[in-house]
């Protein structure tokens, strides 16, 4: 759960902005994404490297680090100034993260939930209707459709669509920015 800072200039109130990005490598690629987050004005960077090497010593001056479990492959970056916990949460791999997320909800039923990735094929119809969860959009993200963004949430209404961004320069995937109205 996370409590959100005041939001930046045209933006509705307590929303964050979310950057996706899929990378070869972040060690090829962190000054670019530096400058991108800083060019966006972003709040949350969701980070995903193919080549996974961990995050040891990855930083991105005014944002905190969250890794995920497991190989390392994934992280998110949130704005200092955001105030956010991690959950205790133990996420298996695949469809068995939506009961994680589940059970969170169940317990706030007024939380936003946001779930997001690059997916090549993402099971939608297995989502518990329940949760009054949307797809907002739905990007290619690799040069053959290989892969997709996808972002589910209930929050939709709070947003604009997502939008591709130009490819980092070593990355073969197109990054995806969604901003609050």
């Amino acid at each position: 759960m996370a409590e959100f800072r005041q939001p930046g200039e045209g933006r509705e109130e307590g929303f964050p902005s979310v950057l996706v990005a899929s990378l070869q490598s972040l060690t090829s690629s962190l000054d670019d994404l530096q400058k991108r987050v800083e060019e966006k004005d972003v709040d949350v960077c969701v980070v995903t490297q193919k080549k996974a090497k961990g995050w040891d010593g990855v930083n991105i001056p005014g944002y905190s680090l969250w890794k995920g479990q497991g190989k390392g492959n994934i992280a998110l970056f949130v704005r200092d100034d955001i105030t956010s916990t991690r959950l205790p949460i133990q996420v298996p791999e695949s469809l068995d993260a939506l009961w994680g997320v589940e059970g969170t909800y169940s317990q706030e039923p007024d939380s936003g939930v946001v779930i997001v990735g690059d997916f090549k094929d993402f099971p939608e119809h297995r989502l518990p209707p329940e949760l009054n969860l949307e797809q907002v959009g739905t990007r290619p993200t690799q040069r053959h459709d290989a892969a997709d963004t996808i972002i589910i949430t209930n929050l939709a209404r709070h947003y604009r669509r997502p939008k591709s961004l130009k490819p980092f320069t070593s990355a073969a995937h197109r990054p995806v920015i969604w901003i609050p109205k």
